[in-house]
């Protein structure tokens, strides 16, 4: 609700926008990321110049108090791919579709829809707001292809006993200190770090 901070975003989005188009002209005028970055690998002096993905949380609610962002976010997807520029725009409710965005975006995904209107708005069908009250399931859909169903799965558990990479965590000595006319501090007991941060399924995969 601050719109400062909303311009202030803009402003820096605006800013590194116009800052890559310079760095692509000044490297002989690439015409995209993948180009550059092609350069950039055979030539040590080009700095590098990674993706940047811009995160819209609930992006419906700011395009409602700010609609001139509609016009905003339109141009930053509509230049913003050659430049390695993308947007990640969540909500929980679109009813009325993605106004000028709707051409530029080739990812949707949807979980569980609270109406048929919405499962539209994203999806150009009422697959999502028919799924079941299961945790986990949704719908894909790339480009014009039909909406794909799919299952996610939690990747925070803790693994089982022997799965996975064997165990690295390092062991902590705890020393007890002594009195002044002691010989010193002596270990008093062996702390092991992977007992207390256990590795979870996401920590073996990656």
């Amino acid at each position: 609700d601050d719109r400062s901070m909303v311009e202030r975003f803009r402003l820096a989005v605006e800013g590194e926008v116009t800052r890559r188009q310079a760095v692509f002209r000044a490297a002989g005028n690439v015409p995209d990321i993948r180009t550059y970055q092609w350069r950039q690998a055979r030539d040590p002096a080009l700095q590098p110049l990674p993706y940047l993905w811009l995160v819209v949380d609930e992006f419906a609610e700011l395009l409602a108090s700010f609609p001139d962002f509609d016009t905003f976010f339109e141009g930053v997807a509509r230049i913003g791919r050659g430049l390695g520029i993308y947007l990640l725009l969540a909500t929980q409710g679109v009813s009325s579709g993605l106004s000028r965005l709707d051409r530029y975006l080739s990812y949707r995904i949807a979980l569980r829809t609270n109406s048929v209107a919405e499962s539209m708005a994203v999806l150009g069908t009422n697959a999502a707001a028919r799924l079941p009250l299961a945790p986990g399931l949704g719908y894909l859909k790339v480009g014009q292809t039909e909406a794909e169903a799919f299952m996610a799965y939690h990747m925070s558990e803790p693994v089982a006993n022997g799965a996975g990479a064997p165990d690295t965590a390092p062991k902590v000595r705890v020393f007890k200190a002594t009195s002044s006319s002691g010989t010193g501090a002596a270990p008093e007991k062996t702390v092991d770090q992977s007992a207390a941060a256990p590795r979870t399924q996401l920590d073996v995969i990656l």
